[in-house]
């Protein structure tokens, strides 16, 4: 740390997590926002809290990213910008690994390299050890992955397990949710977006699938992945449910089901079933809030241990537990 007793914190974009963030933090102990970075040219200037809708905060946004790295106040880069691919993401925090920051992304896809990009992890792990700080990848889904191995830790034998999560997603911008989900289209336009790539890729979600399974110590032999578009009575496209199931020794051991949605409701759950000795079956109920509120503050609480951690790639199963903390941040590093 820069400073003994404060963490100093860039923000690399001021969307919606990045103003959740901001929040977030303006309220910690301990740890310091330093610097807010966006490109977007009618935020440049303005003061970050009054854009993430607080009291002024003192620091405006700025849109040089390079004055910001070299920021002698700075411990931790927190990349929230639009959704990209584990190398793009890569490409955009290299700068700030550069300039000896650790980096915590809210990236699905840069979040187990280890196991779906090995020569990547390779190559991001060695820049890391050569500049002496850590990079890992955490977010919403990902505290549902790190949950469901917490809770294997009672079984003495496990035989299948299936995971759910219905996830409202009006508090995202519609136009994100288009690119994302391909929300918004109709039928025919939305299976023309997938073929043609204006819809991002989410087979990535099908991951967890081979992390999971080998920390559990099968060995997946076949995959499958399916996703399916949710219509609405005018034949538009209002979410879309991506069903992911591993394979081994012949039997379905693990299936990952995400719906994302513009549910009337505001619902969002999650739902594990372990079967095995014991077994269990758990929902867990969320706000509304909780797709962006969950993702910034798993942001948050990883700001000590992507710290304290060995310098490197670390995968989000690997990151120690990342908890809420009211006290001072720097005493937990």
């Amino acid at each position: 740390m820069k400073n003994e007793k404060s963490v100093g914190v860039i923000i690399g974009g001021a969307g919606n997590i990045g103003k959740s963030i901001i929040r977030t933090l303006n309220g910690r102990k301990g740890v310091k926002i330093v610097a807010v970075v966006d490109t977007y040219e009618p935020l440049v200037g303005k003061d970050a809290g009054e854009v993430a809708g607080i009291e002024k905060i003192g620091l405006p946004i700025t849109n040089d990213l390079n004055a910001a790295y070299h920021n002698s106040d700075a411990d931790v880069v927190i990349c929230v910008t639009k959704p990209c691919t584990d190398a793009e993401m890569y490409e955009i925090v290299k700068p700030a690994i550069d300039c000896g920051l650790n980096v915590l992304v809210p990236n699905m896809a840069t979040c187990n390299l280890w196991y779906t990009n090995p020569e990547l992890a390779k190559e991001i792990d060695q820049h890391c050890k050569e500049k002496g700080v850590s990079y890992a990848g955490i977010g919403s889904t990902q505290c549902l992955e790190r949950q469901i191995i917490a809770m294997t830790e009672g079984n003495t034998e496990i035989e299948s397990i299936q995971f759910s999560r219905f996830a409202d997603v009006h508090a995202f911008p519609l136009e994100g949710c288009k690119l994302e989900f391909g929300l918004s289209y109709n039928e025919k336009d939305f299976w023309a977006a997938v073929e043609n790539g204006d819809i991002n890729d989410q087979s990535s979600l099908g991951n967890d699938i081979g992390y999971l399974a080998d920390k559990l110590g099968w060995q997946i032999e076949k995959q499958t992945y399916e996703q399916k578009p949710i219509l609405d009575d005018s034949g538009i496209v209002i979410g879309v449910e991506y069903t992911c199931q591993g394979y081994a020794d012949g039997v379905m051991r693990l299936e990952t089901k995400w719906t994302f949605i513009l549910d009337e409701e505001r619902r969002y759950f999650d739902r594990i079933v372990i079967n095995g000795h014991s077994s269990a079956d758990i929902t867990l109920k969320y706000s509304p809030d909780r797709g962006v509120l969950s993702t910034s503050g798993s942001i948050v609480n990883a700001i000590p241990a992507i710290i304290k951690v060995e310098s490197g790639y670390i995968s989000t199963l690997d990151l120690p537990i990342c908890n809420f903390q009211a006290g001072e941040y720097w005493k937990h590093i």
